[in-house]
Protein backbone atom coordinates (compact mmCIF):
# COMPACT_ATOMS: atom_id res chain seq x y z
CA UNK A 1 0.00 0.00 0.00
CA UNK A 2 1.45 3.20 -1.12
CA UNK A 3 2.41 6.00 1.78
CA UNK A 4 0.98 9.26 1.68
CA UNK A 5 4.94 10.53 0.87
CA UNK A 6 4.48 8.33 -2.39
CA UNK A 7 0.67 9.33 -3.13
CA UNK A 8 1.49 13.11 -2.39
CA UNK A 9 4.36 12.84 -5.12
CA UNK A 10 2.43 11.09 -7.46
CA UNK A 11 -0.28 13.62 -7.11
CA UNK A 12 2.20 16.45 -8.41
CA UNK A 13 3.40 13.85 -11.23
CA UNK A 14 -0.09 14.15 -12.30
CA UNK A 15 -0.49 17.95 -11.93
CA UNK A 16 2.57 18.20 -14.13
CA UNK A 17 1.78 15.99 -16.87
CA UNK A 18 -1.65 17.89 -17.19
CA UNK A 19 0.23 21.12 -17.45
CA UNK A 20 2.78 19.74 -20.24
CA UNK A 21 -0.09 18.21 -22.01
CA UNK A 22 -1.57 21.48 -21.73
CA UNK A 23 1.08 23.71 -22.52
CA UNK A 24 1.46 25.06 -19.31
CA UNK A 25 4.75 23.83 -17.71
CA UNK A 26 5.05 27.01 -15.36
CA UNK A 27 1.67 26.81 -13.76
CA UNK A 28 0.66 30.18 -14.98
CA UNK A 29 -3.02 29.53 -16.24
CA UNK A 30 -3.82 26.23 -14.92
CA UNK A 31 -4.19 25.72 -10.79
CA UNK A 32 -2.65 22.32 -9.19
CA UNK A 33 -5.79 20.28 -8.83
CA UNK A 34 -7.09 18.66 -5.48
CA UNK A 35 -6.92 14.97 -4.61
CA UNK A 36 -8.47 12.40 -2.13
CA UNK A 37 -6.08 10.31 -0.42
CA UNK A 38 -7.76 7.24 0.90
CA UNK A 39 -7.70 6.10 -2.52
CA UNK A 40 -11.10 5.82 -3.41
CA UNK A 41 -11.46 8.00 -6.09
CA UNK A 42 -14.37 9.77 -4.03
CA UNK A 43 -13.79 11.99 -1.21
CA UNK A 44 -15.99 11.52 1.72
CA UNK A 45 -18.75 13.49 3.37
CA UNK A 46 -18.44 15.70 6.47
CA UNK A 47 -15.45 17.40 8.65
CA UNK A 48 -13.15 13.85 7.23
CA UNK A 49 -13.48 14.21 3.73
CA UNK A 50 -13.10 18.49 4.46
CA UNK A 51 -10.20 17.68 6.07
CA UNK A 52 -8.73 14.78 3.35
CA UNK A 53 -8.99 17.72 0.57
CA UNK A 54 -6.69 20.05 2.82
CA UNK A 55 -4.30 17.21 3.27
CA UNK A 56 -4.10 17.06 -0.63
CA UNK A 57 -3.95 20.85 -1.22
CA UNK A 58 -0.90 21.58 -3.44
CA UNK A 59 -1.45 25.73 -2.85
CA UNK A 60 2.20 26.55 -1.37
CA UNK A 61 5.55 25.05 -1.60
CA UNK A 62 4.61 22.87 1.77
CA UNK A 63 3.06 20.76 0.14
CA UNK A 64 6.16 19.47 -1.37
CA UNK A 65 7.71 18.61 1.69
CA UNK A 66 4.29 16.95 3.30
CA UNK A 67 4.60 13.83 4.55
CA UNK A 68 2.49 13.68 7.15
CA UNK A 69 -1.16 15.71 7.38
CA UNK A 70 -1.84 16.94 11.33
CA UNK A 71 -5.50 16.33 12.28
CA UNK A 72 -7.43 18.74 13.92
CA UNK A 73 -9.15 18.29 17.23
CA UNK A 74 -12.39 18.85 16.54
CA UNK A 75 -15.64 19.48 18.05
CA UNK A 76 -18.83 20.77 16.48
CA UNK A 77 -19.82 24.03 18.57
CA UNK A 78 -17.23 24.17 20.71
CA UNK A 79 -17.21 26.84 23.67
CA UNK A 80 -13.48 27.79 22.34
CA UNK A 81 -11.93 26.08 18.99
CA UNK A 82 -8.07 27.12 20.26
CA UNK A 83 -5.81 28.10 16.98
CA UNK A 84 -2.17 27.70 16.61
CA UNK A 85 0.14 29.21 13.85
CA UNK A 86 0.99 26.23 12.43
CA UNK A 87 1.02 22.52 12.77
CA UNK A 88 4.29 21.05 15.49
CA UNK A 89 5.14 18.09 13.23
CA UNK A 90 2.24 15.11 13.18
CA UNK A 91 0.23 16.54 15.39
CA UNK A 92 -0.95 20.33 16.04
CA UNK A 93 1.02 20.62 19.25
CA UNK A 94 3.53 17.87 19.88
CA UNK A 95 3.75 15.77 23.22
CA UNK A 96 5.57 18.47 25.32
CA UNK A 97 3.49 21.55 23.99
CA UNK A 98 -0.17 19.37 24.03
CA UNK A 99 0.45 18.63 27.84
CA UNK A 100 1.84 22.29 28.95
CA UNK A 101 -1.27 23.32 27.03
CA UNK A 102 -3.64 20.95 28.70
CA UNK A 103 -2.57 21.69 31.48
CA UNK A 104 -2.20 25.25 31.63
CA UNK A 105 -4.01 26.83 28.60
CA UNK A 106 -7.33 24.03 28.81
CA UNK A 107 -7.83 24.01 33.01
CA UNK A 108 -6.99 28.02 33.31
CA UNK A 109 -10.07 28.25 31.55
CA UNK A 110 -12.00 25.02 33.05
CA UNK A 111 -12.93 23.90 30.15
CA UNK A 112 -14.32 20.19 29.88
CA UNK A 113 -13.07 17.66 26.89
CA UNK A 114 -16.27 18.46 25.22
CA UNK A 115 -16.12 21.91 25.23
CA UNK A 116 -12.64 22.90 23.41
CA UNK A 117 -11.45 21.89 19.81
CA UNK A 118 -8.01 22.96 18.57
CA UNK A 119 -6.91 23.49 15.12
CA UNK A 120 -3.99 25.74 13.26
CA UNK A 121 -3.82 28.53 10.76
CA UNK A 122 -1.50 26.73 8.22
CA UNK A 123 -2.57 23.19 8.10
CA UNK A 124 0.64 21.32 6.88
CA UNK A 125 3.80 21.06 8.63
CA UNK A 126 6.72 23.30 7.94
CA UNK A 127 6.57 26.37 10.05
CA UNK A 128 5.31 29.82 9.96
CA UNK A 129 5.06 31.52 6.81
CA UNK A 130 2.48 34.43 5.98
CA UNK A 131 2.84 32.83 2.12
CA UNK A 132 2.00 29.59 2.91
CA UNK A 133 -1.46 31.14 5.52
CA UNK A 134 -2.51 33.08 2.50
CA UNK A 135 -2.93 29.80 1.20
CA UNK A 136 -4.78 28.56 3.51
CA UNK A 137 -7.25 31.12 4.24
CA UNK A 138 -9.92 29.82 2.38
CA UNK A 139 -9.53 26.87 4.83
CA UNK A 140 -10.08 28.58 8.00
CA UNK A 141 -12.61 30.34 7.06
CA UNK A 142 -14.89 27.24 5.67
CA UNK A 143 -13.29 25.59 9.19
CA UNK A 144 -14.58 27.99 11.66
CA UNK A 145 -18.04 27.87 9.80
CA UNK A 146 -17.84 24.16 10.04
CA UNK A 147 -17.59 24.35 13.54
CA UNK A 148 -19.09 27.01 14.66
CA UNK A 149 -17.39 28.14 17.81
CA UNK A 150 -18.79 29.60 20.30
CA UNK A 151 -15.63 31.97 20.80
CA UNK A 152 -11.61 31.87 19.38
CA UNK A 153 -8.65 31.72 21.44
CA UNK A 154 -5.84 32.31 19.06
CA UNK A 155 -2.40 30.79 20.56
CA UNK A 156 0.65 33.21 18.50
CA UNK A 157 1.76 36.56 18.11
CA UNK A 158 2.60 36.22 14.43
CA UNK A 159 -0.95 34.44 14.02
CA UNK A 160 -2.21 37.21 15.89
CA UNK A 161 -0.49 40.09 13.77
CA UNK A 162 -1.89 38.28 10.58
CA UNK A 163 -5.08 38.01 11.37
CA UNK A 164 -5.41 41.12 12.80
CA UNK A 165 -2.89 43.40 11.51
CA UNK A 166 0.47 44.62 12.54
CA UNK A 167 -0.39 46.32 15.56
CA UNK A 168 2.83 46.96 17.12
CA UNK A 169 3.69 45.17 20.59
CA UNK A 170 2.31 42.15 21.72
CA UNK A 171 0.39 44.50 24.54
CA UNK A 172 -1.69 45.29 21.97
CA UNK A 173 -3.54 41.93 21.09
CA UNK A 174 -3.13 41.00 25.04
CA UNK A 175 -6.50 41.53 27.10
CA UNK A 176 -8.32 42.62 24.05
CA UNK A 177 -11.33 41.66 22.39
CA UNK A 178 -11.69 41.30 18.70
CA UNK A 179 -14.23 40.22 16.35
CA UNK A 180 -13.45 37.11 13.70
CA UNK A 181 -16.54 36.03 11.08
CA UNK A 182 -18.66 37.67 14.09
CA UNK A 183 -16.95 35.32 16.38
CA UNK A 184 -15.41 37.04 20.01
CA UNK A 185 -11.50 36.15 19.28
CA UNK A 186 -8.83 36.31 22.22
CA UNK A 187 -5.37 36.44 21.73
CA UNK A 188 -2.24 34.83 24.14
CA UNK A 189 0.97 32.94 23.34
CA UNK A 190 1.18 29.81 22.10
CA UNK A 191 2.63 26.79 24.36
CA UNK A 192 5.75 26.98 21.92
CA UNK A 193 6.39 30.64 22.87
CA UNK A 194 5.90 29.57 26.74
CA UNK A 195 8.70 26.70 26.45
CA UNK A 196 11.05 28.90 24.70
CA UNK A 197 10.62 31.50 27.11
CA UNK A 198 9.17 30.72 30.55
CA UNK A 199 9.29 34.27 32.12
CA UNK A 200 6.00 35.01 29.75
CA UNK A 201 4.09 32.62 32.59
CA UNK A 202 2.45 35.15 34.73
CA UNK A 203 1.62 37.12 31.55
CA UNK A 204 -0.18 34.23 30.23
CA UNK A 205 -2.11 33.33 33.41
CA UNK A 206 -2.99 36.67 33.59
CA UNK A 207 -4.05 36.96 30.26
CA UNK A 208 -6.23 33.03 30.58
CA UNK A 209 -7.65 34.63 33.64
CA UNK A 210 -9.15 37.59 31.45
CA UNK A 211 -10.17 35.15 28.71
CA UNK A 212 -11.68 32.94 31.21
CA UNK A 213 -13.94 35.95 32.78
CA UNK A 214 -15.21 37.66 29.47
CA UNK A 215 -16.18 33.69 28.32
CA UNK A 216 -18.47 33.46 32.05
CA UNK A 217 -16.05 30.47 32.99
CA UNK A 218 -14.96 32.22 36.23
CA UNK A 219 -17.03 30.27 38.01
CA UNK A 220 -16.37 27.12 39.76
CA UNK A 221 -18.05 23.88 37.91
Amino acid sequence: MQGKAERSYLMQLVDDAERIVMSDPLGEEIPPATYALDGSGKEKDGADGFYRAIASCHSCRLCYAREVFAYPIVRKEPRVLFIVENPEGKTILDGSSLETFRAFWKDSLRLGEGEWALTSLIKCPGGWDPSCADACRQYMRSELSSIAPRAIVLMGMNGARYMLGERGTDDAYLGRRFIVNHIPLYVTYSPAEYRADRSLRTRIWDNLLFIRKELGLDAVR
